[in-house]
């Protein structure tokens, strides 16, 4: 199982996330901008989860 660990999600760590979340099984988040939080939305939202 792969887990993602997104500390502080800045545009850098969204684009590796959209890399990674693919493979991914747990995506675990860590956030404090509530603009990240939308972001993050709509990155996971473009990701093929089975």
């Amino acid at each position: 199982m792969t887990k993602v660990l997104l500390v502080g999600a800045g545009r850098m760590g969204l684009q590796h996330l959209r890399g990674v979340a693919n493979d991914a099984k747990e995506i675990v988040v860590v956030y404090h901008k509530s603009d990240v939080e939308q972001r993050l939305h709509e990155v996971l939202d473009a990701c093929d989860f089975d």
